[in-house]
């Protein structure tokens, strides 16, 4: 489905913070057990940066990692080499999944938006 955003307001030392969560949806790449994600950012980090650098954001739960790596699914599991273009340069996982493709920006200088592996997947 398409992203929701929801915001909240946290109250730090009498100081006001907006809070993002970044939802992407009931199946997508985003959605990471919180004591399974990987570091994709810095303490700080704001959802726009972190999803530029094409990782997932979700601060809805405090202690854990707000921006981290995106899982990926088997149909996902493509050698770069054989990967099939499916977006553009800069394209956001958000932009890729609504495309019914795979986003996986682990290997730098290669295709991070790209089709599904078509002998596991289906599309409905």
């Amino acid at each position: 489905g398409l992203p929701e955003k929801a915001s909240y307001m946290a109250v730090i030392r009498n100081n006001t913070y907006p809070i993002h969560s970044h939802i992407e949806g009931p199946h997508t790449q985003c959605e990471v057990k919180p004591d399974e994600r990987v570091e994709c950012g810095y303490p700080g980090i704001t959802p726009d940066v972190c999803t530029g650098r094409g990782c997932c954001f979700s601060s809805a739960i405090v202690g854990v990692k707000w921006c981290f790596r995106p899982k990926v699914s088997s149909v996902c599991e493509v050698l770069p080499s054989l990967r099939e273009d499916c977006g553009f340069p800069g394209i956001t996982i958000s932009q890729c999944n609504s495309r019914g493709c795979c986003f996986d920006s682990r290997t730098s200088n290669v295709i991070w938006c790209f089709k599904p592996d078509s002998k596991d997947f289906k599309y409905l």
